[in-house]
């Protein structure tokens, strides 16, 4: 989860609990302690701290994660107002941990975890060549690990995420004599919520297709993550096309049709996506549901203007 978190937001609004202090130790150190375990005398009948030899807060386990992957410097604002609850969402969506397991996950972080004893060093003996450092056991941990992974897909999809915004944007033309002139349906929101609810469904599909690629990819599932990404391009493609065909060729009968691609097109990511993270379909749920009913909204106003020619 840390190691996501560093890897995809180079800089983070973070709850309180990144304050609280952890002696985080590696994991084929857990494995010598657990077996070692296994040959102590039978007198010794009691819980063992096992931990790493150094203290850290997680903010600066993130930063130390950071330096050791090439990442940079993170910029971490803690604030009091974020409850468990909101983290362990936004936990599910930028990671591939399920929001079901980053709640509880998350809430046992508000206390610090440091050993009280070691006398597991004592009784089992330090691991052969002795207890690595944070940032040595992290450096072992991502050898064959790409930190470069989600800069790269990120800025591959955000780029065309943008081009299509852009695109959507110069070809929108809200003034025209023929737009004013159309009858338009009384439930068709006001002019001011498209921008807002176009650029925040942008922002929204960039990080959840971003992260599904990513993971997908990671995990190793180079078909589904090209699957993936041919089906964003598809449904970028039809999301500029649709604001050219009705803005520009003036044809809603025509955006009509497009838009009803659209929004199948953007129905078909959700599923998609949902094997790396059930937020992210959500969150592409909403992109679906905003594009049927742009479809609706197309449709009305073709109906509503059957007999007025292309013109202006």
């Amino acid at each position: 989860m840390l190691r996501h978190l560093t890897e995809r937001l180079p800089a983070m609004i973070a709850p309180r609990w990144l304050e609280s202090r952890i002696q985080p130790i590696a994991a084929d150190e857990v494995i010598h302690y657990l077996a070692g375990a296994a040959d102590l005398a039978p007198e010794v009948n009691r819980t063992l701290d096992i931990a790493g030899p150094d203290v850290l807060t997680y903010r600066e386990m993130i930063q130390g994660y950071a330096r050791v992957a090439g990442l940079g410097q993170r910029f971490v604002q803690v604030v009091p107002v974020l409850t468990p609850r909101l983290a362990s969402h936004w936990v599910g969506l930028v990671t591939p941990v399920a929001a079901g397991v980053a709640k509880p996950l998350v809430g046992s972080l508000v206390h610090d975890a440091v050993a009280h004893e070691q006398d597991v060093l004592d009784l089992i003996g330090p691991p052969p060549g002795g207890r690595a450092g944070y940032e040595e056991a992290v450096r072992t941990a991502i050898a064959d690990v790409d930190p470069g992974r989600w800069r790269r897909t990120f800025g591959a999809v955000s780029a065309a995420t943008a081009a299509c915004a852009t695109a959507g944007s110069l070809l929108t033309d809200a003034d025209s004599t023929w737009y004013r002139r159309i009858s338009k349906p009384r439930w068709q929101p006001p002019r001011w919520a498209f921008p807002v609810a176009w650029t925040s469904l942008y922002a929204g599909t960039a990080v959840a297709a971003s992260a599904t690629i990513a993971d997908l990819e990671e995990k190793g599932e180079d078909e589904q993550a090209r699957a993936f990404r041919t089906a964003l391009a598809i449904n970028l493609t039809l999301n500029a096309a649709w604001t050219a065909v009705f803005f520009r060729a003036r044809a809603p009968w025509l955006a009509t049709a497009v838009a009803a691609a659209l929004a199948v097109s953007s129905a078909d990511l959700a599923p998609r996506s949902a094997s790396t993270g059930t937020l992210r379909a959500v969150v592409l749920g909403a992109y679906a549901g905003w594009c049927t009913f742009a479809t609706a909204l197309s449709l009305s106003i073709a109906r509503r203007n059957e007999p007025i020619a292309r013109r202006s």
